[in-house]
């Protein structure tokens, strides 16, 4: 429907990068048009279920929103100047928040961290990956992970040496603990290191309120960032599951076009566990990185968008690598799509 754009685009794409915001605002038409999706958009949301909206849906349809209508009333160019501000008052934030550092230490760290990630971050998400990664070199650990109860859910960040198909590892760590991903944003520092910071939620979306949980996903997490697991993990079907009585039809978009530093791709597919580990598996196989992964549930209905990078980082755009991931990906979603 086209009154859900505005979800769908605040789900799927990266709300820090300028292209994304334009071709959103450009297939909306008007202000006038972006203020009534608003309205119908919140509406829908907090009709259709409990679990359909929460705290990180309203900010990020309001980002998506601020962003869309700066566009229309100022151009591109000042919606360029706003993300670049961002980044500056995200460092300087960060700076401020850093307590107990010294001026060496903040701009040795903060220095690590290029500006596309300051947009990406929040301060005191940085100031708990600095502590993290402090500790860790302390200790003189290649790997560190924090898990912190957040809104409902649990925030995990994870410290580590970056390695082609780590962010799959990770998903399936936390299969392993019969917990879901929720969302993903894979970074890598200036000097190689990765920082994956992961919202992981219960299977029935309720609050996390367990502290046994939160223990068993730092452990998984922990074993997977530091060495890549000897066997796949073990994907238990949940306690009343009735997806597999639904069929969805599995189906794989490429959009080349959605952003300007990657390329998007989208699996739609029948929900179950470790789905997204197999989807990253398969990515990882076929030699792609993944910069972020938005993840959207609606019931059984599982819809997935990767960001996609070449090796050497550069956007992923061969035709013939393009086309070996989509069958790929497609053969994931058929083993478990189809009743």
């Amino acid at each position: 429907a086209r009154y859900l754009l505005l979800v769908r685009t605040a789900e799927r794409r990266n709300l820090t990068e300028a292209h994304a915001i334009s071709e959103f605002a450009q297939s909306v038409g008007s202000r006038q048009r972006l203020d009534l999706m608003l309205v119908i958009s919140v509406c829908h949301l907090r009709v259709v279920g409990i679990q359909s909206w929460d705290e990180m849906t309203r900010r990020r349809l309001s980002e998506l929103y601020d962003a869309a209508a700066l566009w229309f009333e100022h151009g591109e160019t000042a919606l360029e100047k706003k993300l670049a501000d961002r980044a500056v008052l995200v460092r300087r934030e960060a700076d401020a928040r850093l307590t107990g550092w010294s001026a060496a230490e903040k701009k040795a760290f903060l220095d690590r961290l290029d500006d596309t990630m300051m947009r990406s971050l929040d301060p005191e998400i940085i100031v708990r990956f600095a502590t993290l990664a402090r500790a860790a070199e302390k200790d003189a650990a290649n790997s560190a992970v924090v898990v912190t109860p957040r809104d409902g859910d649990l925030e995990a960040i994870v410290y580590t040496d970056d390695r082609a198909g780590l962010l799959s590892d990770l998903a399936g760590a936390v299969a392993s603990t019969g917990m879901s991903l929720r969302t993903v944003q894979a970074l890598t520092t200036q000097d190689g290191k990765a920082i994956d910071i992961f919202i992981i939620q219960s299977p029935d979306g309720v609050p996390v309120e367990d502290v046994e949980q939160a223990r068993r996903l730092h452990e998984a997490l922990l074993k997977s960032a530091s060495a890549h697991p000897e066997r796949p993990p073990e994907l238990r079907r949940r306690l009343g599951d009735r997806r597999d009585l639904f069929s969805v039809v599995p189906n794989v978009r490429i959009e080349p076009n959605a952003s300007a530093e990657a390329t998007v791709v989208e699996t739609e597919g029948l929900d179950r566990p470790g789905l997204l580990f197999e989807l990253t598996q398969a990515l990882a196989r076929e030699g792609a990185t993944i910069t972020s992964a938005h993840i959207s549930t609606y019931g059984e209905r599982a819809v997935d968008a990767f960001y996609l990078k070449a090796r050497d980082g550069g956007k992923l755009d061969d035709r013939a690598a393009l086309a070996r991931i989509k069958k790929a990906l497609q053969a994931v979603l058929a083993s478990g799509s189809e009743a």
